[in-house]
């Protein structure tokens, strides 16, 4: 009976580790940023999240077509002549099991150059909710709705 009730303890705590697991999973593929504009990778490196620009609708800068667009509006002036395409765009989410979201991460904003707070959280209809802020509780922000790219499911 002992040995039965240990079993069960150790299959219930690698169920409950198995479905954290492949929660915090479930961001990781490729996302159609709002308005189709981008599409943004989000891989795992250790227990953080990251996400890179691997697509734009539109690449090629508007004064030269031959040039693909710069990250021109960094604060950063040594990173200002990188492409778009490639700059690590989410930045350090925790996966918080509990709320089942992402967490404490940042977005930077090729747009206006500016890095804020962010959180991310998959909507029951599969959709990606982010929302970036200028605080950390994410009173002060704007949200995003992204889907997943098709060839990803």
């Amino acid at each position: 009976m002992k040995k039965i009730l240990i079993a069960l303890c150790l299959l219930f705590i690698s169920l409950v580790a198995f479905a954290q697991e492949s929660g915090s999973q479930a961001v990781l593929g490729k996302w159609y940023t709002e308005g189709n504009k981008s599409v943004v990778e989000i891989k795992q490196i250790d227990a953080k999240f990251f996400g890179n620009i691997i697509f734009l609708k539109e690449p090629m800068d508007k004064n030269d077509p031959t040039k693909p667009k710069l990250d021109d509006k960094n604060k950063v002036e040594s990173l200002r002549n990188f492409p778009l395409i490639g700059i690590e765009f989410l930045k350090g989410f925790k996966y918080d099991g509990k709320a089942n979201k992402w967490v404490d991460g940042a977005i930077y904003n090729p747009e206006d150059g500016n890095t804020y707070f962010a959180s991310m959280v998959i909507e029951k209809d599969g959709r990606l909710l982010l929302r970036g802020s200028l605080d950390a509780w994410g009173f002060i922000g704007k949200s995003q709705y992204w889907t997943r790219e098709p060839s990803a499911n």
